[in-house]
């Protein structure tokens, strides 16, 4: 059986593979976005952290905690507690990186003492910076010691499911408000929504539209928008500012 939490990561391999991605001049003059996806919390050690934030200061983290139940967490066969979850996404938020925290309802086991439990991890996580929270609905995976169950009921279903649900909107709803006022760099779509142009932030962040947009901005075009207010959960309102140059 293997542990994906031991051996630890490979800080040498780590720090040059980042050191490498960082050297890039797209990368560096900030052209080139990168962010850092399904991250083990366990794997998270502070020296990771260190390196995260000195190569990569303005990356979106994204790391998997599932539940904020310990008992629960080991009844699912997690390599890490639900505890050690939150500290070390604690740490990362604390040392000033970018966290995109991610949970599953409809999960095996679950009920409202998982639920609970997770739902007041994700309070704690939102107050000490957690930037979003994402939660998405049990699947099976062929292959994995669940493949043979069912997929988790939808959360106007359940009572748990929407008690995780219904807690993520709320504190990301908040935490876009926190953006309104602020300036943002977006890349532009093709698409428009409610009459405003669709534009997506270059380092990750809530859908925008934008009102204001001169016809000559092209698909692909970068600019700087205005947040001006919530539109919901996800997407935020933007007037035009200009054109990156």
């Amino acid at each position: 059986m293997l542990n994906p939490c031991e051996p630890g990561p490979n800080s040498g391999a780590v720090k040059n593979l980042l050191r490498s991605i960082a050297s890039i001049p797209q990368v560096g003059d900030g052209r080139v976005y990168v962010g850092i996806e399904n991250v083990k919390p366990c794997l998270l050690t502070d020296e990771a952290i260190s390196l995260l934030s000195h190569y990569l200061p303005n990356s979106v983290i994204h790391v998997g905690i599932e539940t904020g139940d310990d008992s629960h967490a080991r009844l699912l066969g997690r390599p890490c507690s639900s505890t050690l979850a939150e500290e070390r996404v604690r740490a990362a938020a604390e040392a000033g990186l970018r966290v995109y925290a991610y949970f599953i309802h409809g999960l095996p086991g679950q009920s409202m003492k998982t639920a609970r439990a997770t739902v007041e991890m994700m309070e704690r996580l939102y107050r000490v910076g957690v930037e979003k929270f994402t939660v998405y609905r049990f699947k099976p995976l062929p292959g994995s010691a669940f493949q043979s169950l069912q997929p988790g009921p939808p959360a106007r279903e359940d009572r748990a499911s929407a008690l995780i649900e219904s807690t993520a909107r709320r504190l990301n709803v908040s935490r876009k408000r926190e953006m309104v006022g602020k300036r943002l760099e977006v890349i532009f779509s093709p698409d428009f929504h409610r009459g405003a142009r669709v534009a997506y932030p270059i380092s990750e962040g809530p859908t925008c539209l934008v009102k204001g947009v001169p016809k000559s901005i092209r698909v692909g075009d970068r600019g700087y928008v205005l947040l001006t207010g919530l539109v919901s959960d996800r997407a935020l309102l933007a007037e035009f500012l200009n054109r990156k140059t």
